[in-house]
């Protein structure tokens, strides 16, 4: 149930299957089983895998407003050599450019494309629920409004987790982002990039164990974003680097930053730790020992796996220091992109509360309290 920092990488590496059965009714307009380098017209679902790696081209794209493409647990693949002669990315998974009201829905896979999901333009369009892997890019926002980012879990890519460019209120909101990026590549392999002038807000988010990086402005204008209730950690370079003040960052548990102050609590300034910073211009660097116990959870960080650092207050925790609500995550579970039903959160909740009944650190009144309200809940309900 709790893994160690270190394996962190195997857990979200693990491929990606899942077994069901679904009785697809697309919606008049709508299709199943799009074929390859195919523009949509109206709801699409798939029923089975999408093997697009020996068709030339992007892999579908959605040609009008308000329609839903649910993969439904399959996976969408898309042709080898995902970056072109000019070192640009050549091929899309799925694109949308200028739409209004677009929904591409998980659960499934994208793996092999230049950008597994691309948001171009338009507005109030939503990519949510998806496991991308081994892609170059996991998801581009870039231009147009109020796109949405929700649920998506983002790892082993060799470039970053979401893109942000010009895009105007983009929301980034519970989302797995980690292990991304290659060494030979330090342009790329950060959890969330801004390269042109864009506002977020970016949310109940794990961007974690990223190799150049957490979340960055990487071009020459600024991201103005609020970061809440995020959890930065363990990325290389900087969890955050953000250059400008107008940001807000609250709730968020972070180590390195630059801005300093960015990191309002960071690990190398809580009891029993020791470190020596230095801070210039661009950079700032910390070199710190494991604080004892940042979250207060009675659980110390070294032996607690990095998704259930940031625990709530009085939240009860097992021995490892997870809450239920680390467990469980509404949006869903651990290593995958959403729940197969809402019956299958509520059996998670249960074996938490479960052990931490065995633990003696809640009552039986307080363990039926905690099933009922996630019963009421709306976690894996479609």
């Amino acid at each position: 149930m709790a893994l160690k920092f270190a394996r962190l990488v195997a857990l979200v590496a693990v491929p990606f299957t899942v077994s069901f059965t679904v009785t697809i009714t697309p919606a008049d307009g709508g299709a199943v089983d799009p074929a390859c380098h195919t523009v949509l017209s109206g709801d699409t679902e798939l029923s089975s895998d999408l093997d697009c790696s020996g068709v030339d081209g992007d892999p579908l794209t959605i040609g009008v407003d308000g329609i839903t493409l649910r993969l439904n647990g399959w996976t969408l693949t898309c042709p080898p050599g995902f970056v072109n002669s000019a070192g640009e990315t050549d091929v899309e998974g799925i694109r949308a450019t200028d739409r209004v009201g677009v929904q591409v829905l998980g659960p499934g896979k994208i793996t092999g494309c230049g950008r597994a999901v691309t948001l171009d333009g338009g507005r109030d369009n939503v990519v949510a629920g998806l496991y991308l892997n081994g892609n170059l890019t996991g998801i581009l926002l870039q231009g147009g409004a109020n796109p949405v980012a929700r649920g998506n879990v983002i790892v082993a890519n060799q470039g970053t987790g979401i893109e942000l460019s010009a895009v105007v209120n983009a929301s980034v909101l519970d989302n797995l982002i980690a292990a991304n990026g290659v060494v030979t590549d330090t342009t790329r392999g950060f959890g969330i990039t801004n390269d042109n002038a864009s506002s977020a807000a970016i949310s109940a988010n794990r961007i974690v164990g990223n190799l150049h990086g957490g979340v960055a402005e990487v071009g020459a204008s600024a991201l103005t974003a609020s970061l809440m209730d995020d959890i930065v950690l363990g990325n290389g370079g900087l969890d955050l680097d953000l250059r400008d003040m107008d940001d807000v960052v609250a709730r968020t548990i972070c180590d390195t930053s630059n801005p300093p102050e960015l990191c309002r609590h960071p690990l190398s300034t809580f009891p029993g730790s020791s470190s020596s910073t230095t801070t210039s211009a661009t950079t700032s660097t910390t070199s710190t020992s494991v604080p004892a116990d940042t979250d207060n959870d009675g659980v110390l960080d070294a032996d607690e796996p990095p998704f259930c650092l940031g625990t709530a207050p009085d939240a009860p925790v097992t021995d490892k220091g997870c809450s239920v609500d680390q467990l469980c995550s509404c949006g869903a579970p651990l290593g995958r992109s959403a729940w197969n039903g809402h019956s299958e959160y509520t059996a998670c909740v249960r074996g938490a509360v479960h052990e931490l009944k065995a633990l003696g650190v809640v009552t039986r009144k307080q363990a039926s309290e905690i099933l009922s309200a996630a019963r009421e809940r709306s976690c894996g309900k479609r």
